[in-house]
């Protein structure tokens, strides 16, 4: 049974105040008298009227006592009589008329209170926490706040507020004397861990140690390592590696992360984390347990028939990159380790980031350890070309994941690089597949927006088509508003047919108007007459309203989803209503919420295959393993790996033979030809409403020369003259 909260004092005197006084005789009288008085009135006055000069008689002049308003303290005695009786219902009743007739009553803080110790007695504690949250909404020193804290605590632990159940602990904590410390902060660190914030929570318990007399301290320490080896994932760990360097409780982080993944015959994690131990801690003992465990796992690799080896970088500035390819990769080895046997297949990992300055001691130091029948990576193009030579001196194939085959490597290296020109060619073949030839361009400028934007130009044009516009808007431009509207202008020049009304008409010169067909009558006055002819069908999907005929088709729109998101809206708001083309750069779920209607519809290239049967599985079994989503860099290192494997696990004819073939993986489809060249075909997916879906693929391999040019409505409406 719950223990009934301290009760607040009822008085200075100690009586419960507030029973009723039964009328004396004489005072009934008077109430009697008062009511016959009151009936002589109403009969001389049968109208009900009263003079505007007269004044209500006074209860003195009758000899009556003065009337007293209700007061709240009255209230809330009359409620504590019912509280303190037992008669809870009746008390909750009471508690809840005096909060609504004085709501700014210096009494509420004690009558939230008993209002929801009343009701919580009563087994109605979900009504009761509505009472006890509005006291503690005046902040954690209102009266009764602390024993309301301790009312509601359990209750939010029950029901998972952990949240709300951590403010109360800190707020205790923060009231607490000295010598309650210690034991209120292991509470708040269980708190944080059940939270998933084990870097808080560690330096909880750190803190937690001044508060402990000095023969205790080893025992706090104690749980510390306790909730480092028992309480934390490889993933959590990894996190605070970099938090804590001092030994206590750094060491205990490395030391742990290097015995899981020990564990896990994780060669490369153990490797790492234990060279990361002996630098920091050469004394330590476990800097010696951390040497065998390395030397095991190498022992290890080298016992598999066939080993794959990778070169990425793995720490300094690359390291985001370089690890979501090594993400990629892990996850395919573990998808194939199940189907493969025991002892086939190792991967052999080196951080180009490592002790060693050189790039081709790292390749080196790899073919010497590893003795690997197939290399993936480097990450740069320079990296690539260098690595090719060791490679094609031990006759090994090198499978670039981020770039494509560098000049002047030869048929050593397999690129699958993606290029913002891949992009381009391949944006502008799904305009010319759709009959939309006539486009322009909204490109964030930078590199990438240039490249790609040169690219698709000149691809167009070679396929019949052409780029009528170029516009670039700055990497952290918000509002372009005024660069569409200039493009607009320079369109309606062009031949364009504006959306117009009454108030459009005031920004368009005289020029402008005879080009659009809408030249005022003479005797309009300033008023303009607009022709209102309907325009002709156009080719795709309906302009609306408002009658804007550009002389373009479309609207080439690359770059990353948070850029276009800023873009695509200004379009409709200039009245473009023509489709939209993209890149990879859409790829992310977040431009469907974030982009809204403006993007409805638009269509776009990727080389990351989310909608087909090979993308789908990968994404799943990414999100399943790392808990985030994959981007084109886990893709691209999860098709290395699989190309590798496919190299390496026998089957007819060698390496080189067993690479060349069509392939269909995260990054779509392409084929490997015998001379070790990648031609990609890349998936081209539709804006839905709440998903991207598949709109077919557009190949990047050689072209047949352009067939004719297809029709433009548009451009025909525009040469008619409008």
């Amino acid at each position: 049974m719950r223990a009934t909260p301290r009760q607040p004092p009822l008085g200075n005197s100690g009586r419960r105040r507030g029973r009723r006084t039964p009328l004396s005789a004489a005072g009934v009288l008077a109430v009697v008298f008062w009511m016959a008085l009151a009936g002589v009135a109403a009969a001389q006055n049968p109208a009900g009227t009263v003079p505007p000069d007269a004044a209500p008689p006074e209860p003195f002049e009758l000899g009556l006592p003065p009337v007293e308003a209700p007061t709240d303290a009255a209230a809330v005695e009359e409620a504590d009589a019912l509280y303190a009786d037992g008669n809870l219902q009746a008390a909750a009743a009471a508690y809840k008329q005096m909060l609504a007739a004085f709501p700014d009553s210096p009494y509420q803080a004690k009558v939230l209170y008993r209002l929801g110790d009343a009701l919580a007695r009563l087994n109605r504690a979900d009504e009761a926490r509505i009472y006890w949250e509005r006291l503690l909404a005046a902040g954690p020193d209102a009266p009764f706040a602390e024993s309301v804290e301790e009312a509601l605590l359990p209750i939010y632990k029950r029901e998972g507020e952990l949240g709300k159940a951590l403010d109360i602990m800190l707020n205790r904590l923060g009231r607490a004397p000295v010598e309650r410390k210690a034991d209120l902060l292991v509470e708040v660190a269980e708190l944080r861990l059940d939270l998933g914030d084990p870097e808080r929570a560690i330096e909880d318990l750190l803190r937690r140690q001044k508060y402990l007399p000095p023969e205790e301290r080893g025992q706090g320490s104690a749980r510390v390592k306790e909730v480092i080896d028992t309480r934390l994932s490889a993933s959590d760990l990894t996190a605070l590696a970099d938090r804590f360097r001092d030994p206590v409780p750094g060491a205990w982080i490395l030391e742990r992360l290097v015995r899981l993944h020990a564990e896990a015959s994780e060669a490369y994690p153990t490797e790492k984390w234990g060279e990361r131990y002996i630098a920091a801690y050469p004394d330590r003992p476990f800097a010696d347990t951390a040497r065998d465990l390395i030397r095991e796992q190498k022992r290890r690799l080298r016992a598999h028939r066939h080993r794959v080896g990778v070169l990425l970088h793995l720490s300094g500035d690359m390291e985001p990159y370089g690890d979501r390819v090594l993400k990629g990769i892990q996850l395919a080895y573990r998808t194939a380790r199940d189907r493969l046997p025991d002892g086939e297949v190792a991967v052999w990992v080196r951080d180009l980031d490592a002790e060693a300055p050189i790039f081709s001691s790292h390749v080196a130091a790899l073919m010497r350890e590893a003795d690997p029948e197939v290399l993936i990576g480097p990450m740069l193009s320079g990296e690539v070309r260098d690595a090719a030579r060791a490679a094609s001196r031990a006759r090994l194939p090198l499978i670039a994941p981020l770039v494509p085959r560098p000049a002047g490597t030869g048929t050593i290296v397999l690129g699958l690089g993606v290029t913002p020109e891949m992009e381009g060619i391949g944006a502008a073949r799904l305009a010319a597949r759709d009959a939309l030839l006539h486009c322009v361009v909204v490109a964030p400028d930078g590199p990438y927006g240039h490249r790609v934007t040169a690219a698709f130009a000149s691809e167009l044009t070679r396929l019949g088509g052409q780029v009528q516009a170029t516009v670039y808007y700055g990497t952290d431009e918000q509002d372009i508003r005024d660069r569409v509207k200039a493009m607009v202008k320079e369109d309606v020049r062009r031949g364009g047919v504006p959306a117009v009304n009454a108030e459009d008409m005031k920004d368009l010169s005289a020029n402008e108007l005879e080009l659009a067909g809408l030249a005022p009558e003479a005797e309009a006055g300033p008023e303009i007459q607009i022709t209102t002819e309907p325009l002709p069908p156009l080719q795709g999907p309906p302009i609306g309203p408002h009658g804007y005929y550009p002389t373009f088709d479309a609207v080439f729109l690359p770059g990353p989803w948070d850029r276009v998101a800023v873009a695509a809206p200004h379009l409709p708001f200039q009245d473009i209503e023509v489709p939209i083309l993209g890149t990879s750069g859409w790829n992310d779920p977040r431009l469907i919420g974030t982009g809204g209607s403006a993007v409805t519809g638009a269509r776009f290239v990727s080389a990351l295959d989310r909608e087909g049967p090979v993308g789908k599985a990968f994404f799943k079994a990414y999100r399943k393993a790392y808990g985030e989503a994959p981007d084109l860099f886990a893709a691209l290192g999860y098709d290395a790996m699989q190309l590798a494997l496919r190299a390496v696990v026998p089957g007819e004819g060698d390496p080189w033979t067993r690479l060349a073939g069509p392939y269909t993986g995260a990054t779509g489809s392409f084929i490997v030809e015998p001379d070790g060249e990648v031609v990609r075909t890349l998936p081209v997916l539709q804006v839905r409403r709440n998903r991207f879906a598949p709109a077919g693929e557009v190949s990047l391999g050689a072209e047949a020369p352009p067939g004719p040019e297809a029709a433009s409505a548009r451009r025909a409406h525009a040469a008619a003259g409008g």
